[in-house]
């Protein structure tokens, strides 16, 4: 059974854009991105048994890190990774405490406002079985 995943991300308004802005250069300056995570929605996040952010949106946010450092050419980029829970993780992004939310967050109108914040999971169309004529989608 294949699984298509879905990444959206916010959209910016021109308000929000220098903020943004003023993330990336945070970011550039610090050498740090923040990261959150949550530690009981597993398998997406989780504490490995060493006590470590581990999952599969984790992975997805340390290849988005990667992808910041060399974009910004910040080779030495570090992620300093925040515990959240379900009911502080997007404060944490509104009050610019982490940049980023690495966890199963479903995506709702409410939520799209909500910037700096990348949402991935598998979509349920993509777990039907297909017939050998169905089209792709």
């Amino acid at each position: 059974m294949r699984f298509k995943l879905i990444a959206l991300v916010a959209l910016l308004s021109p308000a929000l854009a220098s903020a943004q802005s003023s993330i990336i250069e945070r970011i550039q300056t610090t050498q740090i991105v923040n990261m959150a995570f949550r530690a009981d929605a597993l398998p997406f996040s989780f504490k490995d048994a060493n006590g470590q952010p581990a999952g599969y949106t984790v992975e997805l946010c340390k290849r988005v890190a990667a992808s910041m450092a060399s974009h910004l050419n910040v080779p030495g980029l570090k992620v300093h990774w925040i515990e959240a829970t379900s009911r502080n993780r997007f404060e944490l992004i509104e009050k610019r405490a982490a940049d980023m939310e690495c966890g199963a967050t479903t995506a709702t109108l409410k939520r799209r406002f909500v910037d700096a914040k990348v949402v991935a999971y598998p979509s349920r169309e993509a777990a039907r079985p297909r017939s050998p004529r169905s089209k792709p989608t």
